[in-house]
């Protein structure tokens, strides 16, 4: 995966950094520099923040593992310095399932804070936090790491739970509509109260001043407009076929024609073609992008065969739409002939594919 770096694979689920990640310990230095502390201050800092991203890990492998528990894998867990999400592959079909899924992470930072809380009494009777002029001066004291991870776990369950995408509190509210109306409309209808709570989230963070809620808050705009219209797609697409956006071949190409032919029909319209055999079978696919080289290239008199791709399948009729949209993407597909009753009657282009669902 491009700009990650794998560093585990726990219960089957890889473990990505994004490769913004060391930008935290950038940060921690920085922050070091301008308050003057020292190598043990600074390790103190460093490994609080590396162990509330283990609790983030632990609480993303909740989401997972219970998602698997209702036959839906993670793709993988990515960590950034704003977080962690597990890539799950689908949606729990139904909104109780979902609901569990949810709540699954946020209930292994309830546990966790339980497991801290009697440690951090019996250890700190004295009171929770040794005498700081600030949260930095707090942090560099080890004897405040316990406390501290209790009251950041505690923390991030209250953050996770705002009811706005992508936090979890926005798909337990949308679960919850979903048991008394449509997917999307209950997806809708979360998108609608995530966008309230990012208002509220930036102009507190404007009168406070605390401008990391600003940030968050564009990013739950971005996120849970994401969300709304890949719900709303999955709705539009759900039953159709193959068939339903197949195009006829306007414009067969064959392996001894010209490069040349290609070239003039792409100045009319970008396009990806079928290649064919004299005998009227597919024998490759020819990229727009290839047709672009030649030009550029000047190779006007090349045969098609020298620029064809076999990246490219047969894909039946009745083949579920979504599911081609995920073939093409994994595969690098361009465009793809449709067979049905063991004849070609069509063909499905990417371009034509992407414009449909961007249409959406």
């Amino acid at each position: 995966m491009k700009g990650t770096l794998k560093i585990a694979t726990m219960f089957k689920i890889p473990v990505y950094l994004h490769w913004s990640f060391p930008l935290i310990f950038v940060y921690i230095l920085f922050i070091g520099y301008q308050i003057g502390a020292g190598p043990m201050e600074m390790s103190a800092i460093a490994v609080f923040v590396l162990t509330v991203f283990l609790c983030v890990l632990m609480h993303e492998y909740g989401h997972a593992l219970t998602a698997r528990r209702f036959g839906v894998n993670t793709r993988d867990i990515i960590l950034s310095p704003i977080g962690g999400v597990a890539r799950l592959e689908r949606i729990p079909e139904r909104p109780s399932e979902e609901l569990k899924v949810a709540l699954a992470g946020p209930a292994v930072n309830v546990v966790i804070a339980l497991l801290l809380l009697p440690i951090v009494y019996f250890l700190r009777r004295d009171g929770l936090i040794y005498e700081a002029k600030n949260e930095l001066e707090a942090l560099q004291n080890w004897n405040n790491l316990l406390p501290l991870l209790l009251i950041t776990n505690i923390g991030l369950v209250i953050f996770n739970m705002i009811p706005a995408f992508p936090m979890d509190g926005g798909r337990v509210l949308r679960s919850i509509l979903a048991m008394k109306m449509e997917r999307v409309k209950a997806t809708k209808i979360a998108f609608i109260i995530a966008q309230v709570c990012a208002l509220g989230l930036f102009i507190f963070g404007l009168y406070w001043p605390q401008y990391v809620l600003c940030f968050i808050a564009v990013f739950v705009v971005l996120t849970s407009r994401i969300e709304w219209k890949s719900v709303a797609r999955e709705a539009a697409l759900k039953g159709k076929t193959v068939k339903d956006l197949m195009q006829p071949i306007q414009q067969k190409l064959y392996l001894d024609q010209k490069i040349q032919l290609a070239i003039d029909l792409n100045k009319i319209q970008a396009r990806n073609f079928l290649v064919f055999d004299r005998e009227e079978n597919v024998r490759g696919v020819l990229f727009f992008q290839f047709v672009n080289h030649a030009q550029k290239e000047k190779d006007f008199e090349a045969e098609v065969e020298k620029y064809i791709s076999d990246t490219w399948e047969n894909l039946s009729a009745h083949y579920p739409i979504d599911n081609a949209i995920a073939l093409f993407q994994q595969k690098g597909y361009a465009i793809v002939p449709i067979i049905e009753n063991g004849q070609l009657i069509g063909q499905l282009d990417m371009i034509a594919l992407n414009k449909y669902v961007q249409s959406i």
